[in-house]
């Protein structure tokens, strides 16, 4: 037989039963039994356990806030007041006018949150004015600052660091961790985005499938051309109608050269 029992508990006819038989949220009680005290969140009106105010998770009332959820803070009436409400991007706070943290991107500066991009565009996040935490994709963080991915190679458009490029420039590609010139491939391709595929092909080709073909050896009147069916110019001695080429000396027989079929 129990005569006596620990904390958050009491004595019924030699056994110890929790408070929580009281009420649910009862963390302390007497022999009575009667609680005594309440959980988190919650403070005891008489006999009971009853919730704190939203966001108070500690009160000595329904009206007298103690502590409040993280976001929070205590006005001068007691109760939780939201943050941000208070302060523009902050997170946590100790009052309306000093806030701890700030949202990704912000800073503590004083009495209020000012934005990474404001002390520098190239800034993600950081921790303070003069101190970059992460960078835009086009840069990548060196110490305490954010460099151009650009400035380390001028083929590099994203890098996660000085050597490692993410992704490349027109004209470039990546491969096994460098950026190589379209050009080197083949000299008709002005972009790519692998090896194996061309993007943008040189004047006088047309981008064909994966590839760049030549616009002339679909007709060696065409210079260049958008596809294989659109003729865009024409070699001397020809004009352009409707996406082909029509020899000018067609129109008249005396014509070497045309603009069109009305204009020698």
């Amino acid at each position: 037989m129990a005569l006596t029992c620990s904390t958050g508990s009491y004595l019924s006819g030699g056994r110890c039963l929790r408070c929580t038989t009281i009420d649910p949220n009862c963390s302390t009680c007497d022999i009575t039994p009667a609680c005594t005290g309440c959980d988190a969140s919650f403070y005891l009106n008489n006999g009971s356990c009853i919730t704190c105010s939203s966001n108070c998770t500690a009160c000595t009332d329904g009206s007298t806030c103690t502590n409040c959820s993280s976001g929070f803070y205590i006005d001068g009436s007691n109760a939780c007041v939201d943050c941000t409400t208070a302060i523009n991007n902050s997170l946590t706070c100790s009052d309306a006018s000093t806030p701890l943290t700030c949202s990704s991107g912000y800073y503590v500066n004083g009495g209020g949150c000012s934005a990474c991009s404001v002390a520098n565009a190239a800034w993600l996040t950081c921790s303070d004015s003069s101190t970059a935490l992460s960078c835009v994709n086009t840069h990548f963080l060196n110490g305490p600052n954010c460099d151009l991915c650009n400035g380390t190679n001028v083929a590099w458009d994203t890098c996660s660091d000085a050597s490692t490029p993410l992704s490349c420039v027109a004209g470039y590609f990546l491969n096994s961790g460098a950026c190589h010139a379209c050009t080197l491939i083949n000299a008709n391709w002005v972009d790519c985005s692998d090896m194996f595929t061309a993007a943008s092909c040189a004047s006088g080709f047309f981008l064909n499938g994966t590839v760049c073909s030549s616009c002339s050896a679909v007709d060696a009147s065409w210079v260049t051309c958008s596809d294989a069916n659109t003729s865009l110019s024409c070699a001397p001695g020809y004009y352009v109608n409707s996406g082909s080429c029509v020899a000018c000396n067609t129109v008249q027989t005396y014509w070497v050269t045309c603009a069109d079929a009305s204009t020698a």
